[in-house]
């Protein structure tokens, strides 16, 4: 999971280093990525329901940021023990019961769904994404790649508080969590989550 933003934000780089070559202008539809849930995943490595709720997140707003006009989850029906996409879908193959990415991926459909424009504001030990609806409402996306991070957003932000709401990650909920936060002390992990100017 090392650099896991990065090699993302290459695999762009590579698709659009081809059509730069040709001098193709064309818009990039990223048709398939997924992160399997699966613990012993031959396409994504020791994985989890916590871990794919989080990349649903994490590779469609990275995707989006990097210029991509769509970006599809890889699936959400079944998918068979041998095929190496695997736990892939946001529900399970055998039951139809949502994960945790299911709910997610509904979640960030609100929140960020129909953006017009996406800003990259840093992609350094955080990574923070500034989203601009139709209706002008402002989403950021946010979280810290590798390790906790307490950061002031009051650069970015004009309100003194922040509404926080988590994605969902386990099985007890299906119902994101908020909560407020002083926007100079906003607390990032590894999951993502959104912010919104209160």
């Amino acid at each position: 999971q090392d650099d896991f933003e990065k090699q993302l934000e290459d695999a762009y780089d590579a698709y659009q280093g081809v059509f730069d070559k040709h001098g193709i202008d064309k818009p990039i539809w990223v048709t398939e990525t997924g992160t399997s849930s699966a613990e012993d995943s031959t396409l994504s490595g020791p994985s989890s329901e916590e871990l794919q709720a989080q990349h649903v997140v994490k590779r469609l707003v990275v995707f989006s940021a990097k210029g991509a006009e769509k970006v599809f989850w890889h699936s959400y029906g079944a998918t068979h023990e041998d095929n190496k996409f695997y736990q892939c879908n946001i529900v399970h193959p055998d039951t139809r019961e949502p994960k945790p990415s299911y709910y997610t991926f509904k979640l960030l459909l609100y929140k960020i769904g129909h953006f017009d424009t996406v800003e990259t504001l840093r992609t350094d030990d955080v990574r923070l994404y500034k989203f601009t609806n139709p209706d002008d409402k402002i989403v950021y996306v946010a979280w810290a790649p590798t390790d906790p991070q307490t950061v002031d957003l009051s650069e970015y932000i004009n309100s003194e508080n922040v509404l926080v709401t988590h994605i969902i990650e386990t099985r007890e909920s299906n119902k994101a969590e908020r909560e407020e936060m002083q926007t100079n002390n906003v607390d990032l992990t590894i999951s993502p989550i959104f912010i919104e100017e209160i």
